[in-house]
């Protein structure tokens, strides 16, 4: 049996990730600079998009108002009304060779959002982030370990965290 495709948006992404279903519409990112932040409302097929100069590769939805990115250098705050991009916070200036890849929100509503090394390389030391900074835990033995999906699973609170060596590693 063969299940019909559709195509709802033709976004012509280079490379299109993180999708976010904010309860009327749905996000997601071109991640391939310029990066675009999409949105589709699928009431009205409307699609826009915003365009950066940053790399940007997550989006999560905020309590209050607009949307969390990650882009390479840091976290960023996106407001769609204005499309300004302003920036949160930047943990990794010590690192220039590492860039921010995944991010996620978890079932307390904390955001969590892992680095990697820039081009997928041996030599970065990747992180997981929280957005108050006051925890970061450290990748398998301190080896670089490409964070490229966090999610969590029912009520469970912890992350897992899918890696290029381990497909569901536990923090």
């Amino acid at each position: 049996m063969k299940t019909p495709i559709t195509c709802v948006a033709k976004s012509n992404d280079s490379l299109g990730e993180g999708c976010l279903w904010d309860g009327e519409a749905l996000w997601w990112l071109d991640i391939a600079r310029p990066s675009r932040i999409h949105r589709l409302d699928p009431a009205t097929g409307q699609h826009r998009f915003w365009l950066s100069d940053l790399l940007l590769t997550a989006i999560a939805q905020r309590m209050g108002a607009g949307f969390v990115l990650c882009g390479e250098d840091g976290i960023y705050f996106f407001d769609p009304a204005s499309g300004a991009i302003s920036p949160f916070c930047m943990p990794e200036t010590d690192r220039p060779q590492n860039r921010f890849n995944d991010a996620a929100c978890d079932s307390a509503g904390r955001f969590w959002a892992g680095t990697m090394y820039q081009n997928i390389g041996p030599r970065g030391e990747d992180l997981l982030w929280r957005p108050d900074l006051q925890e970061a835990k450290r990748s398998q033995n301190g080896q670089a370990n490409v964070r490229y999906r966090t999610g969590w699973k029912g009520r469970w609170h912890r992350p897992r965290v899918a890696s290029s060596w381990d497909p569901a590693w536990r923090l």
